[in-house]
């Protein structure tokens, strides 16, 4: 846990100098699951599971940040005694919005504000694939 704990503080090092440099990115941890195992005086975390989770619409972004992760896995692993395992990536490049339709948008709205998203959703799948651009 301790070795978890030292690897997603690092990380998020990197995603506040990343921000603090303008980058877009979004780092955020989901399902942090240990499983158990019984030595002889007590239980302790045997294996934890968890999801590191980056977004950006800057593949050069995700491509850098996603490097750190694996070079620092075996700094903290070595530290700690224990090894990571952040297997292979999931990954679902955005789905810009059309710019007609954002402009319009936009100009609909009293304060507007662009936030774009990098996350995943069927959207950006059919984008990629060339399906809902005109």
């Amino acid at each position: 846990m301790a070795a978890t704990v030292a690897f997603l503080h690092h990380m998020e090092g990197v995603w506040q100098r990343a921000e603090g440099q303008g980058a877009d990115l979004l780092l955020t941890t989901a399902s942090c699951i240990p499983t158990w195992r019984r030595t002889l005086r007590a239980r302790s975390p045997g294996r934890l599971v968890f999801v590191l989770d980056l977004r950006s619409v800057s593949e050069e972004v995700m491509e850098a940040i996603t490097a750190e992760a694996r070079s620092v896995r075996s700094k903290f692993g070595s530290q700690y005694r224990v090894s990571f395992d952040l297997g292979a990536a999931t990954d679902s490049p955005p789905a810009m919005m059309d710019p007609r339709l954002g402009s319009c948008l936009m100009s609909l709205l009293e304060q507007p504000l662009e936030m774009p998203s990098g996350a995943g959703h069927d959207a950006a799948v059919f984008a990629k694939a060339g399906i809902l651009r005109p």
